[in-house]
């Protein structure tokens, strides 16, 4: 499949996950499809938790968006999700959070954000309302 050259979506996005792959496969999905100028992959939860840390200091300087692949152990993620609720809306509503799983039934859990059954693929990331 070729993909049209287009501007670039947005500054910065970030992928959570511990699979070097799947990692892989998400930033070029991304990357083809001309998404972000920034494409940041944290393998780990407190890796990312920093990483957010760091920025939440910089005014404007948070990913517009933030995949969060919820495949691994369970704890791991909700440790993040537990983090993200509780800061606050000002720095909260800057990040958009789209969950990555491998499994369906996970998708009746995630109800304050946007579901993809993984692989994430271009046609899904063009299925996104990204408004």
């Amino acid at each position: 499949m070729i993909l049209q050259e287009k501007p670039i979506q947005f500054p910065m996005v970030l992928i959570i996950g511990n699979n070097l792959i799947d990692n892989f496969i998400h930033s070029k999905v991304i990357e083809l499809t001309h998404l972000a100028e920034d494409i940041v992959v944290k393998e780990t939860i407190e890796s990312a938790i920093d990483f957010l840390t760091l920025l939440a200091n910089k005014v404007g300087k948070l990913p517009e968006h933030i995949f969060v692949d919820v495949s691994w152990i369970p704890d791991e993620s909700k440790i993040f999700f537990d983090w993200f609720t509780k800061l606050p809306s000002s720095i909260r509503n800057k990040s958009k959070i789209i969950v990555l799983s491998l499994y369906a039934n996970e998708k009746a859990k995630i109800v304050n954000y946007v579901f993809i059954e993984k692989p994430l693929t271009v046609e899904k990331l063009k299925a996104i309302k990204w408004v």
